[in-house]
């Protein structure tokens, strides 16, 4: 059976090679590199090398120079298959070493075959020697390589600055996006505060938090509750980070209070959330905290005064009661009596009633007002 020495670094190069032959009745043998290939191939000579050109400790072209030096070895043919080395004169310089055939990758598994095949006919035809080349050939040679080393090492050159360029756009990029969110975070005026999910110290906080607690970030970052609040409050502050990450879900606690350095106690309104990794595990976690302290405040004043009003209206309503009770005397004592003074008094009297019908015919219509604070303002 035909054997064929394929050499190759890329792992899934050399498979593929070396299933196509298996495919087509060959015995593929296997090496990742030119050196190993050379060694494999003197303790036991195949019947064709297939080989890349880029490759470490001894390249393609090195092997096929020392491979058609060995006179146990040069009359094997030698395929070069390359996807890296495609320039012509690549090409010629690989012939010039001896080698069959150069074969650029990819190609159709038939096509490759056919070349496999119609190399290996050529092989059975009687060769002449080869000749010894002279010294001034192995320098030609020696020179020629050298500038496909150097037409290579260019092209790499070239390749890493127009990567390099690459790179230095994308940072420059990221730092304009990572400084507009910077500027996004520190300008909105909660609280924005991140912790490290394994032991919840903080790792990320604005300004507006900064002002909050009344204590500078770089005196926060790295710390946790326990370092700034009471030992309970900590707990129930930590407590609250560890739903959220549990629960890999967005925590609300509508009102916490918290004991400020310069602000004394505020309420706060706070949601927390995790932030996951590629895996879905929680990394960190992300805080963000209202003050609602002000419309808490304002909340109960408007209470206090909704409070005030119904006394004050409820009061009304009893003064109301007060004036008529006595009024209906005053009307009863005048009816009964003629004369100017006492029609004048009852007329009076009548008109003071009117005004006390229409202070409870409002007392009734305050009632809707007071619902509807109740219900939308307080």
């Amino acid at each position: 059976m035909t054997t064929v020495l394929i050499a190759d670094d890329n792992p899934q190069n050399l498979y593929l090679l070396e299933a196509i032959l298996k495919g087509y009745g060959y015995t593929p043998i296997t090496a990742i590199n030119g050196r190993e290939a050379l060694e494999t191939a003197v303790k036991s000579p195949p019947d064709l090398i297939i080989t890349d050109i880029l490759m470490p400790e001894m390249d393609g072209f090195e092997l096929c120079r020392r491979w058609k030096a060995d006179t146990e070895l040069q009359q094997i043919p030698f395929i070069f298959y390359t996807a890296t080395y495609t320039d012509p004169r690549d090409e010629q310089f690989a012939l010039s070493l001896g080698a069959e055939r150069f074969v650029t990758k990819p190609q159709k598994p038939d096509i490759l075959i056919a070349i496999v095949r119609e190399v290996l006919e050529e092989a059975g035809k009687e060769k002449p020697p080869q000749a010894e080349k002279t010294f001034e050939e192995e320098m030609e040679l020696l020179r020629e390589y050298n500038e496909v080393l150097f037409r290579k090492l260019q092209k790499k050159v070239r390749q890493l600055e127009d990567e390099i360029i690459r790179c230095n756009r994308i940072e420059a990029d990221l730092r304009e996006s990572e400084k507009f969110l910077n500027s996004i975070v520190e300008e909105i005026p909660n609280m924005i505060f991140v912790k490290d999910a394994d032991e919840l110290r903080f790792v990320r906080f604005n300004k507006a938090g900064e002002e909050l607690l009344g204590v500078s970030r770089k005196d926060l970052i790295g710390k946790n509750d326990y370092d700034f609040f009471p030992k309970e409050q900590a707990e129930a502050f930590i407590q609250k980070d560890r739903d959220a990450l549990d629960t890999k879900a967005l925590v609300e606690i509508p009102e916490e209070s918290i004991l400020t350095q310069k602000k004394g106690e505020r309420v706060l309104h706070t949601k927390k959330m995790p932030i996951l990794d590629e895996s879905g595990n929680p990394a960190y976690l992300l805080g963000i905290s209202e003050d609602i302290t002000e419309r808490k405040e304002l909340e109960e004043l408007r209470r206090t005064a909704l409070i005030q009003i119904e006394e004050q209206i409820q009061n009304l309503a009893v003064l109301n009661d007060s004036i008529r009770n006595p009024l209906a005397v005053i009307i009863a004592l005048t009816s009964m009596n003629e004369g100017e003074v006492f029609e004048r008094i009852s007329r009076q009297a009548y008109e003071i009633d009117h005004i006390v019908t229409l202070l409870d015919e409002g007392w009734l219509e305050s009632l809707k007002i007071r619902e509807f604070i109740r219900k939308h303002i307080i």
